[in-house]
């Protein structure tokens, strides 16, 4: 399944690189291809696993959830217009779908992020639906489950909002040029130079990490990614140095998620960021350049 993993990722960035020249399509277009290429990726990860007995009913879990989302993320893309005409009157089938959208997608985040972001969604889903049963100034009147599913799976503020399309369009850009650039040796690079600056230092390793990941941080945008790529060798050099185990991780996780923020990339807050207050990219980097 990797090498189908491969495929779409290949196609994903093909899709995305052309889109940045010739023009986006259809929000719902842009932003639904997207999010199904990336779902399909997420729900196929399992099958890179060792088999075993339980593994299997979890493949084949799989597999469904994949048919499933296909399924409803393309029939939006195909009829997103005649769903857009009849928005707020949905269809049965629509409901459906869009319930298992939602279903589909919290369950993709619980596999990449964990379940205390899923539980926060959640629990604002049910005030949404139950809002008249909650006490004093969280109150209100409630929402029936067609309007909620409504909202979040066709309106403009839902699932294909701003940050769905910030992704589609300007953070996945950056990501294959950061990308692009660590596998052409820019991350070696960025090292070596760390290393180069505070090598001799007092706290020498430590400071490289700090420097390095800030580097990092200005083509990946992720604090995870730079974890990843500077903290599998500044975090030995540390250790081996003396620093304790807690000590040398928590140093290479708290400069790797400030060079998170670091310009240009600076993760996809930014992006979104620039899309709600409606100015230029290039101005939240600028500000951000001082920190």
């Amino acid at each position: 399944m990797k090498k189908v993993q491969g495929i779409i990722g290949v196609l994903l960035g093909l899709f995305s690189l052309y889109t940045a020249v010739f023009g986006v399509f259809a929000d719902t277009i842009q932003r639904g291809i997207h999010l199904l290429a990336v779902m399909i990726i997420i729900f196929l990860m399992g099958f890179n696993e060792k088999t075993d007995k339980g593994l299997k009913y979890k493949r084949i879990i799989d597999i469904i959830f994949t048919i499933a989302i296909i399924v409803v993320l393309g029939n939006t893309i195909v009829n997103f217009e005649k769903m857009a005409i009849n928005y707020g009157a949905l269809t049965r089938v629509e409901l459906i779908m869009g319930i298992i959208m939602i279903l589909l997608l919290l369950e993709a985040t619980r596999r990449m992020i964990g379940l205390p972001i899923v539980l926060i969604a959640s629990f604002f889903i049910v005030y949404m639906l139950f809002g008249q049963y909650f006490p004093g100034g969280l109150q209100h009147r409630g929402y029936n489950l067609a309007r909620v599913v409504s909202h979040l799976y066709l309106g403009a503020q839902g699932i294909f909002g701003i940050p769905l399309g910030t992704s589609a369009t300007l953070v996945i850009s950056f990501i294959i040029f950061g990308a692009f650039l660590e596998k052409s040796g820019g991350s070696q690079f960025f090292m070596d130079l760390s290393i180069a600056l505070t090598g001799k230092s007092r706290g020498g390793p430590a400071k490289a990490a700090v420097v390095s990941s800030g580097l990092m941080g200005t083509i990946s945008g992720t604090a995870a990614a730079n974890v990843v790529t500077t903290g599998t060798f500044t975090i030995p050099l540390m250790k081996k140095t003396g620093y304790k185990d807690y000590v040398a991780g928590a140093i290479e996780a708290v400069a790797s998620t400030g060079g998170q923020i670091m310009p240009p990339v600076m993760g996809a807050a930014a992006f979104i960021m620039a899309e709600l207050l409606g100015i230029p990219y290039k101005t939240i980097a600028l500000g951000a350049v001082i920190p």
